[in-house]
């Protein structure tokens, strides 16, 4: 490589740095009693290491590690796993292409994420990284996704107005059901429930849950307005959602609740705020994406 190729180099890495979110990933260890809705959480940990680009957490189905995407180079996002225990990374993905979103399968099978420019479905192998397949076939643009089951992806479709699709994999069907919809996408565990965030004007934003079963018609019922201008939230098992608002985690319970309430205030975090989150399966913790700056 000549100085001025490198230099050319360097310039482009630093463009595309500066273009993309400086986020960071970090885990909450907690403790949640559902009778009394009441949570104690124990220390924050940053676990992403390196700069720049660090997100869309999901934990492992044993709740032993994290899945997330980050830069680990300077040409594309790739899917690591961090193993919780060991606090060891291990990078799972080394492609020309960016992935994005991991998330294992229902059958516990795959890692899928949505995949370079065109941003397709796709699924590799855990037991082998190298081997992938496309999941829906002929059908690109998607923006965020959730399992609703084995057979039935969930999707927020590009471009704006963000469409909501139901992507049935056994007959390769595809519907649009919503317009105006949010990134954020949550399956109810057990439950062929769905929530998303619809969203009607800049500001008026609120959480809808859609239920989908095989044999009945589909079933759309409000939850509760978002947080003003944040639209990323995750469930616990008895229905609680939770959301932050820059450094405050506040919580709703489709229940019992009609107002969101503060649980925690998290203001010695190194970071600006806080707002993607996922909650391991076991309920023994949180993985929040921290960002410098404006949120993204």
């Amino acid at each position: 490589m000549t100085k001025k190729t490198f230099w050319l180099f360097m310039l482009a890495a630093n463009t595309l740095f500066a273009q993309v979110p400086q986020t960071q990933i970090f885990y909450l260890p907690m403790k949640y009693d559902s009778k009394g809705s009441k949570f104690n959480f124990g220390d924050l940990q940053r676990i992403s290491k390196k700069k720049g680009y660090n997100n869309q957490p999901s934990f492992s189905p044993d709740s032993k590690s994290i899945y997330y995407v980050t830069f680990m180079d300077s040409s594309n996002t790739d899917i690591v796993n961090y193993n919780l225990s060991k606090k060891e990374l291990t990078r799972i993905t080394n492609t020309k292409e960016n992935e994005y979103s991991p998330m294992v399968t229902p059958d516990g099978k795959y890692i899928s994420c949505v995949k370079g420019k065109a941003q397709q479905l796709w699924k590799y192998k855990l037991s082998n990284p190298k081997k992938c397949t496309r999941v829906i076939k002929e059908f690109d643009s998607v923006g965020y996704y959730t399992w609703l089951n084995k057979s039935t992806i969930i999707s927020n479709v590009l471009p704006e107005p963000f469409a909501l699709y139901a992507h049935v994999l056994t007959n390769d069907t595809n519907i649009r059901m919503y317009m105006g919809i949010g990134r954020c996408l949550q399956t109810i565990k057990d439950e062929s429930t769905v929530l998303y965030v619809q969203k009607r004007d800049s500001v008026d934003w609120y959480i809808n849950a859609l239920e989908l079963n095989d044999n009945e018609q589909p079933h759309l019922y409000f939850v509760a307005k978002c947080i003003p201008e944040e639209e990323d939230f995750a469930i616990l098992n008895d229905g609680t959602i939770l959301m932050f608002s820059k450094k405050n985690l506040y919580k709703f319970n489709m229940i019992r609740d009609t107002r969101w309430s503060l649980v925690q205030s998290f203001d010695d975090a190194p970071i600006d705020g806080f707002y993607r989150l996922a909650i391991a399966p076991d309920q023994s913790a949180i993985a929040i994406v921290g960002y410098k700056g404006k949120k993204p």
